[in-house]
């Protein structure tokens, strides 16, 4: 099976389009205005979203970078400062509504490669926590026409598990800091987070099987990576930075011995996070 890793996609896309070419529940969640960080509140990229336009943007060098008196020039000048990377535009903006009642955003957008207008389209999810919304699209490339996006929207599928998570200014600014240590879980938070990656065992293994791959051995590699990415989305969630580690990395150290989480954490899995 091929199992096609849609970790760093969204990003890609809107910075290229590809080759083809604890704050609580955010009720209006229709607004993705602003300024957004994709996958990492502290991330070197950023997306200015405005009624018209997608303008992403990175951060070639950061200002933790030292700079002494053989940094070149070049550089310094841009220690800092936010380079623009892409335009992207917004054809067409829409209210859905999923399955849990809440507000889906559904974009229609465009942008040039190589001469020809390419479209595709995203979805904007509002979470239980303000200041973070989930993006999906499942195609790395562009379509030709309109049509042929919206037709894609329709029959999209696996969004639960092939999303990304933006992040907004203010939740970066001011919620990420206070996100405590991935060595300051709890045994019940732990245990919540094991279980809501599980709840989507059926899915992922459903989403496995329809791909193919040559490289067998590659599999159980890119469904725990999935698996991961759908753990530091419930950390977020919790009130946990998942990047804010112990330098072995061994933050489960306390719980050794513990016969629940022993038992949880032996129980029949296709996949690991």
């Amino acid at each position: 099976m091929k199992i096609v890793i849609y970790l760093s996609f969204v990003i890609l896309f809107l910075f290229s389009f590809s080759s083809c070419n604890s704050t609580k529940t955010n009720s209006n969640g229709k607004e993705i205005t602003g300024i957004w960080y994709p996958r990492k509140p502290n991330s070197t990229y950023r997306v200015k979203i405005n009624g018209q336009l997608f303008i992403s943007e990175t951060m070639p060098y950061s200002q933790e970078i030292e700079v002494t008196e053989n940094t070149p020039e070049k550089m310094v000048d841009k220690i800092g400062k936010w380079e623009v990377r892409d335009t992207i535009k917004i054809i067409e903006k829409k209210i859905l509504k999923n399955e849990e009642n809440q507000n889906i955003i559904s974009l229609i957008v465009s942008r040039q490669k190589n001469g020809e207008t390419q479209y595709n389209f995203l979805l904007f999810t509002q979470t239980e926590v303000k200041g973070i919304m989930t993006i999906f699209s499942d195609i790395r490339g562009g379509f030709e026409t309109i049509e042929q996006s919206k037709n894609a929207l329709k029959k999209a599928k696996f969004q639960n598990i092939n999303q990304e998570l933006f992040f907004s200014e203010e939740y970066s600014k001011t919620v990420f800091p206070t996100l405590k240590s991935m060595e300051k879980i709890t045994k019940e938070d732990y245990i919540t987070v094991v279980k809501y990656v599980q709840s989507y065992e059926r899915e992922l293994m459903a989403f496995a099987a329809t791909q193919e791959d040559d490289f067998i051995e590659g599999t159980p590699y890119r469904i725990d990576k999935i698996a991961k990415k759908i753990a530091q989305k419930k950390l977020y969630f919790l009130g946990y930075n998942p990047f804010d580690s112990p330098e072995d990395s061994n933050y489960l150290k306390k719980f050794e011995g513990d016969k629940e989480i022993e038992e949880l954490n032996n129980t029949k899995s296709e996949f690991r996070f």
